[in-house]
This record gives C-alpha cells, sequence and structure tokens, in this order.
C-alpha cells in the first residue's frame, strides 16, 4: 500500500465531514462530545454489514501529529486509501434505475482493445439515497458543479452514482435519479442517458468500494452509515484517475479532471491542451494549479519559434535583395551592346531631286 501523507489532512477533512452528518443522532444518544471515544465498545459497534471482500483492511497512515484517540470512533479506519491506475472489477453487476442488470463493462472499454459503445471517462459517488445530509449535499453540489462544465453527460462523460446500502431497491435509485436530473440545467435528455444511479447487493458494492480505496462502516445505534466525501473519476478503461475530496469542487477542476481521464480525447482546442497542458492537481490543495515550469516551457517553445520566424524572414529577404541586384546589372548591360535605338539620333531625311 502506498502512504499518501501529502493528502491525508484533505481526506480526514472529508472523513470527519460525513461522520458529522451522519453520526450526529449517535452523538445525542451517547450525550458525549463527538471527540471522545466510547470507553468501551460493545462488540458489534460500528459493525460493518459483512466482511471486506478482499480481507485485506489497509488503512492510509495518519498524519504524526493527529492523535488518534481523538479521532471520533465513527470515523476510525475510515481513511481512502488512493488507488490510481488500478481498474475497477469490471465483471461486478447492480441494478440501474429502470430495475436493469448492468455491468460495470456496460460503461467502459475492453481491457485487451475492445470498444464498448458509449464507454466514456466517469465521474463516480458511492452514496445511498436515504442517507440524512451528506449524500444528499454531496450529489447536490456535483450536480451544481456539472452544470459549470461545458461537456455533455452522456456524450462525453457519465454520472455514475452506486448505493452502497443493500436495503435500497431500484425505486430508490429511480426517485434519486429524477431528482438531480431535474437540477440539470442542460438537455434533460442528455442527463437521463448520462446520469446512471445504481444499487446492488452488499458483496458488490463492498468489492467495488475496495476497488476504489473507500470505506464505509454501518452504525448499529443510529441505523446511518459513516463514510468519506470523496468523488472518483475514472477513465473510458475503467482505470481509477483521480480523486476530488469535499462537498464543492471548482467546475474549472471538475473540468479538468473529466478531461485528464479522457486522456486527451475531449481536448477540442488549443485553449483546452494548454490548459491541460500547464494545470496539474495539487494533492497538498485538493485542486488543479497552474504550473510554472510548464508556462515557462511553452514560453520557450513560443519564443523560439518567433526568432526562428525572424531569422527565417530576414534571410529570405537578403536572398531575394541579391537576386534583385543580380537582375538589374544583366539589364544594364555589358561593355559590347549597343546603345538603345532612343538615344541614336534621327537618321536625315532625303530630299528628292528637281530637274
Amino acid at each position: 500500500m502506498t502512504t499518501r501523507r501529502s493528502t491525508n489532512s484533505a481526506r480526514r477533512t472529508a472523513i470527519l465531514a460525513g461522520v458529522a452528518a451522519c453520526a450526529m443522532p449517535l452523538f445525542a444518544l451517547a450525550q458525549q462530545p463527538a471527540t471522545e471515544a466510547p470507553a468501551k465498545q460493545p462488540a458489534d459497534a460500528g459493525l460493518i454489514i459483512e466482511e471486506r471482500a478482499s480481507g485485506v483492511d489497509e488503512v492510509v497512515a495518519a498524519p504524526e501529529s493527529v492523535d488518534p484517540s481523538k479521532v471520533p470512533y465513527e470515523a476510525r479506519g475510515l481513511d481512502v486509501e488512493e488507488k490510481v491506475g488500478s481498474r475497477l472489477p469490471m465483471d461486478l453487476q447492480f441494478t440501474n434505475a429502470e430495475g436493469k442488470l448492468v455491468a460495470l463493462d456496460d460503461y467502459f472499454d475492453d481491457e485487451n482493445g475492445g470498444k464498448t459503445p458509449g464507454a466514456k471517462p466517469a465521474v463516480i459517488v458511492m452514496a445511498y439515497y436515504h442517507c440524512p445530509v451528506v449524500c444528499k449535499t454531496l450529489i447536490d453540489k456535483l450536480v451544481q458543479t456539472l452544470n459549470g462544465v461545458n461537456y455533455v453527460p452522456g456524450q462525453e462523460y457519465n454520472l455514475l452514482v452506486f448505493s452502497f446500502d443493500p436495503k435500497e431497491d431500484a425505486r430508490s435509485a429511480n426517485v434519486a435519479k429524477e431528482l438531480y436530473v431535474g437540477q440539470y440545467n442542460g438537455d434533460e435528455k442528455a442527463a437521463q442517458e448520462g446520469f446512471q444511479f445504481h444499487v446492488g447487493t452488499a458483496t458488490a458494492s463492498r468489492t467495488l468500494a475496495d476497488s476504489l480505496g473507500f470505506r464505509y462502516k454501518f452504525l448499529t445505534d443510529t441505523g446511518e452509515f459513516s463514510h468519506p466525501v470523496v468523488v472518483f473519476l475514472a477513465t473510458p478503461e475503467g482505470r481509477v484517475s483521480r480523486y476530488l475530496y469535499g462537498y464543492e469542487q471548482a467546475p474549472r477542476d471538475m473540468r479538468l479532471a473529466i478531461m485528464e481521464a479522457s486522456e486527451g480525447k475531449l481536448v477540442r482546442t488549443i485553449g483546452e491542451r494548454l490548459m491541460n497542458f500547464c494545470y496539474m492537481y495539487d494533492p497538498t490543495r485538493g485542486t488543479y494549479t497552474l504550473q510554472a515550469f510548464r508556462v515557462m516551457q511553452i514560453g520557450g517553445a513560443l519564443s523560439l519559434v518567433l526568432l526562428s520566424a525572424l531569422v527565417g524572414g530576414l534571410l529570405l529577404y537578403e536572398r531575394s535583395r541579391k537576386r534583385a541586384g543580380g537582375a538589374g546589372k544583366a539589364d544594364g548591360g555589358g561593355g559590347g551592346s549597343s546603345p538603345p535605338l532612343a538615344n541614336k539620333p534621327p537618321a536625315p531625311r532625303s530630299t528628292p531631286a528637281t530637274s
């Protein structure tokens, strides 16, 4: 497992934000500060619905300055393990909002180069539809962000939402889909095609969460889940490309993340190509930032092009001037040529003889 200490602060903030809302009823019942862990947890407290499919429970290391005892019990073990570059399990099956059984490979290309009709970059969310605060807020804010992105859902990217609550059914997914399609400001038909909401079994949800490095657990005291607040990006081949933490993402960051996930396929203009080259994701800030070195590279390349054009223009001018000079000498004549007829005196007229 790769430990990324530079992103731990953003992850922990996202986790605590999710826990604060999802587990709020638990804190009220317990009548104790959220930062205090229970003195002794019952055997089934925080019980996960079923064992992790991978059988491995690796957690990204917390920063040295964080005292584990100060982390709320509900948030423990919920750090996100980033798996950028890993491929999602394409054989996983879920039920979509229309009640149809679909597999992940319906949305992504085959690993061996086979093309799936409609495969495109994906914005992925793991949530549950009856979540009292966190999940609804996350998807609300996400749709607002997508309203500011000039890419068309269903044509240039997909939004894929997966519920990890096995008690939810296709009807729950359908209600959620209609709600968020209605919040989209663009083409409703495109949103109907590109916004896909799913439910699945506990096993399928846990396996997908493991492949994303996403952890959640069921809180028996409240009947809710605690989980991080994070949005995932995946390439058309189904490989994880980016993690975006927190409730709100700037439209520019989402656009760059989708562009990055498309592996350059959505770069349509020179401006987008320059943006794709000059901006890089900064994990310490949790946003895309302008890279000074790359701007300098472009500036150097432009300077070289302009200098080359200037030198080339001067050389062409000098060559054409020399050619013009040579032609003038040839027309001016050599030593043996006769003067022009215009410079000859007119011939005398002959007078007819008279008798």
